[in-house]
Parts: structure tokens; C-alpha cells; sequence
């Protein structure tokens, strides 16, 4: 997968806050499109600001089943008037595969 088209793919991944089946076995890719969701959940809060990411933390919480569709949750933990704490879980169906922890820089 090109640059550019990874690009893409995070960014359309981060906007519907699912990830086919297909790609749901690729650690890197649960990873990137976590990532990609809590940008945009950041960037939504603070739509005329710029919302840069400062901290990230991913734990493994288990195997995921490359035959199920990846959903993603986000949270508001805590916004303050620099900064956005916001947490996510990847999930398929019940189970939690993936936990993510973000700081985000307002400014």
C-alpha cells in the first residue's frame, strides 16, 4: 500500500470509526486506524483550532479474529483550554482487542 493511499485509508477508517474484516487480523493497521479515529474525534471537538497529538498510548488487550468487522469507541476523559485527554477501544462484537490512551495539544 502506498503512502498515500494508507493516507487515505486511515483517514476514511478515523471518519466511519470501522475497519472491514479484511484488515482487522493487521496489528498495524488496528493501530493506525485507532490512531486516525482519536484525531478525528479530537478535531471534532475543537473544529476551529489546531489539535495536535502529544501523547499516545496503545495496550493490547487481545487476538483479533480476521473474520469480524473492527468498531472503535472514543471518550472524552478531559478537556481543559490546552488540552484533550481522550481514550478509545477497539472492539469486535463484545471484545475489547485494542485500548488507546491520547493527549491532544489545542492551540
Amino acid at each position: 500500500m502506498q503512502i498515500s493511499a494508507y493516507s487515505d485509508f486511515l483517514k476514511a477508517a478515523g471518519q466511519a470509526s470501522v475497519l472491514e474484516a479484511e484488515y482487522a487480523s493487521d496489528p498495524l493497521l488496528v493501530a493506525g486506524a485507532m490512531q486516525a479515529v482519536l484525531d478525528h474525534a479530537a478535531t471534532e471537538l475543537k473544529p476551529d483550532a489546531d489539535v495536535t497529538l502529544t501523547s499516545l498510548t496503545l495496550d493490547t488487550l487481545g487476538q483479533s479474529d480476521a473474520s469480524q468487522t473492527m468498531e472503535f469507541e472514543t471518550r472524552l476523559d478531559r478537556q481543559t483550554r490546552t488540552l484533550i485527554f481522550i481514550s478509545g477501544l477497539a472492539k469486535q462484537g463484545e471484545a475489547a482487542v485494542l485500548k488507546a490512551t491520547a493527549i491532544y495539544r489545542i492551540s
